[in-house]
């Protein structure tokens, strides 16, 4: 779900109004218990103060079932009971050296490893398909070296891997982007 554009960015939806806008549209027969509600668009969903509130509203409340995009720059306290109607989770890594965070994110790669497996755990506590977590590997140029180590993370996680590189051709104004993902 995405906000209207007269919402200024940087602001976080209101739990009154995101259960309000679910319950409108049930009511107007616009999505049904077959929908999948998708909690990130270009930001980062688990920053919000009440996103476990967002959880139980979305599968508990609605019976929706939902898709979580994250970087796992900041440590969460993922509860076992958000993965029972998680459809997927994607982790974004921008590579998996310091040098590449640096570049990007500026977050601690040591932190974010321990991020995603602290998720990973308790995933499986939950008894989650951890295959349907994957890691999204943004590749570029200087990182084409971590390619190998991310998968082999990615691996022994027992998650998916998916590596993510655009391709651009600027004369022609042809731009791609290529995504494939291996168990």
């Amino acid at each position: 779900m995405t906000g209207r554009k007269d919402h200024s960015t940087g602001k976080t939806v209101e739990i009154e109004k995101y259960d309000q806008a679910l319950q409108k549209l049930f009511d107007e027969k616009l999505i049904s218990q077959a929908t999948r509600v998708t909690l990130f668009n270009w930001g980062e969903p688990t920053i919000h103060p009440q996103f476990g509130e967002i959880v139980d509203i979305t599968q508990n409340k609605h019976g929706l079932s939902y898709n979580i995009s994250t970087n796992a720059g900041k440590p969460i306290d993922y509860q076992p009971e958000w993965f029972k109607k998680l459809a997927s989770l994607r982790i974004s890594m921008c590579g998996f050296s310091q040098e590449s965070y640096d570049k990007i994110h500026q977050f601690d790669l040591e932190k974010v490893k321990s991020n995603i497996i602290s998720i990973v755990q308790t995933a499986k506590k939950a008894k989650y398909n951890t295959q349907a977590i994957t890691i999204t590997h943004h590749i570029y140029q200087f990182n084409l070296h971590e390619i190998l180590p991310l998968y082999e993370f990615a691996k022994k996680l027992n998650v998916s891997y998916s590596p993510t590189y655009r391709i651009s051709i600027h004369r022609k104004h042809i731009v791609s982007m290529s995504t494939m993902t291996y168990p």
